[in-house]
């Protein structure tokens, strides 16, 4: 609880175009797109694995929704893809195709790297991804109180860099 105690009650999150910024905790309520979608069902309710091509569509869905200010996360899993690398074909998908705050999807420490290296690109450079952070990310900890070793690496990649996460208890 130590630790816990020394993180701040609030942050912003930073999008692209700055009228998506967010504040994350207090008070605030920011809707985010679902989470973890296996499938897709098609209008003639013929479900099917989910693509890359189906998660470029519901980015760009939720890019045209005013009532979200961030975008992207495990939308749908695109099964066309090899699921370990997912995290970042759809990184690169949500960050061409919105400018709202960025919800990225976990993967090994090396491809959140990856991701982080991308992100300080295109934002001016790593320390100014650290003074205004970008992308935000769900830590699955598994009970009781327990990371896997992916979501250690995962967690000390992300502070690192000055990223923050949500954690969710499993």
């Amino acid at each position: 609880m130590y630790w816990v105690r020394k993180a701040p009650s609030r942050f912003t999150l930073y999008a692209r175009n700055p009228k998506h910024n967010v504040v994350i905790g207090g008070d605030n309520v920011v809707p985010a797109p679902a989470y973890g979608c296996p499938t897709i069902t098609d209008a003639d309710g013929t479900k099917r694995d989910g693509t890359i091509l189906d998660y470029v569509n519901i980015a760009k869905l939720f890019h045209a929704n005013d009532d979200y200010h961030t975008n992207g996360g495990l939308l749908v899993q695109p099964n066309d893809i090899d699921i370990p690398t997912s995290c970042l074909a759809m990184f690169y998908a949500v960050l061409t195709h919105t400018d709202k705050a960025l919800l990225v999807s976990t993967g090994k420490a090396e491809y959140m790297q990856a991701m982080i290296d991308a992100a300080a690109e295109v934002f001016g450079g790593h320390e100014a991804l650290k003074a205004y952070p970008r992308m935000l990310t769900i830590m699955n900890i598994n009970s009781p109180l327990q990371l896997d070793v992916i979501m250690s690496e995962v967690l000390l990649t992300l502070a690192k860099n000055g990223q923050p996460f949500v954690a969710a208890n499993c």
